[in-house]
């Protein structure tokens, strides 16, 4: 399954988002206060305004809870490979098409009394369209006759969020969806999107705070080298021209890349000669070597 490194390195953002979803869950079950932090129509009607705000940083169940946060475990992957900056404009732009979404959704089915989903479920809708496009399959398989490949776990573990909020699940899809589809088109320029200095010199400050590096690992100091009395060897005979030739190991054959894995490693923004160089490294493994290339990233 595509994860990568393990833990939540060069992805502070994903990190901080675990956090605070688990925090404010945990905060608002043992309150028993979801009736205050709801999205519904008292945000209008009563001008409790708050709720625009609030329903997206808690889930309702615990089940709900473990699904999140294993889908922005995930997640941390694209902050890898997108950058903590454009991976939050993916984030804003998620949250403002979602509210828009589920706020035409509860006008619309006011009679009704539409239960919108809560938590980050829009957001994690947009992570579903950018697995999609964005990570290669790293193996086929087959299971009673059907072919089906990696990918499809983690798909299931989407349909699965979708599963646990019916009916309102299906306007957070929606508005997933159509965030990453905005984001990903070249109409708005948002995937391109270049940040002036000031604000990436604030962001990066932020991020150093929430990520900081390692401290320096102190290598042993190695101990004086003591004088030794040279004590003469006598000399090996020397092998002919055609017995060392004879003798010399074979010279391993590098294995040639298929053209199929080095386009997956383009497609992903690695150039052609450091996809070649990743693919023999690692034997022509597609999912090493892509999990090589985010590592040194």
């Amino acid at each position: 399954m595509f994860s990568g490194a393990a833990g939540f390195g060069n992805a502070p953002v994903c990190r901080l988002l675990c956090a605070v979803t688990v925090l404010v869950t945990i905060s608002v079950i043992l309150t028993n206060s979801r009736n205050k932090f709801n999205l519904d129509m008292r945000a209008f009607t009563e001008l409790e305004v708050w709720r625009l705000f609030t329903n997206v940083w808690f889930v309702t169940s615990p089940p709900e809870l473990i699904l999140s946060l294993v889908l922005l475990y995930f997640a941390r992957t694209f902050e890898r490979m997108m950058g903590s900056i454009k991976f939050v404009v993916l984030i804003l732009v998620s949250f403002l098409i979602g509210l828009f979404t589920q706020i035409a959704a509860i006008t619309l089915f006011s009679r009704y009394q539409l239960v919108l989903e809560n938590g980050p479920a829009t957001l994690l809708y947009s992570f579903a369209v950018l697995y999609y496009y964005e990570v290669p399959v790293a193996y086929h398989f087959r299971f009673l006759s059907i072919p089906l490949h990696d990918k499809y776990f983690v798909y299931l573990l989407f349909a699965q969020l979708c599963l646990y909020g019916l009916p309102g699940s299906i306007v957070s899809a929606i508005g997933g969806i159509s965030a990453c589809m905005v984001y990903r088109s070249h109409i708005f320029g948002l995937s391109e999107y270049e940040p002036p200095a000031l604000l990436t010199r604030c962001f990066d400050g932020i991020i150093s705070l929430l990520n900081p590096a390692p401290p320096p690992v102190a290598l042993p100091v190695p101990p004086p080298p003591t004088a030794a009395v040279p004590v003469p060897s006598p000399q090996p005979p020397v092998p002919s021209a055609a017995a060392a030739a004879n003798s010399a190991p074979p010279v391993p054959r590098i294995p040639q890349p298929d053209q199929a894995s080095i386009d997956a490693l383009t497609s992903m923004g690695f150039d052609e000669s450091t996809a070649k160089a990743a693919l023999q490294h690692c034997n022509n493994d597609l999912h090493m070597a892509t999990n090589m290339l985010l590592d040194k990233d």
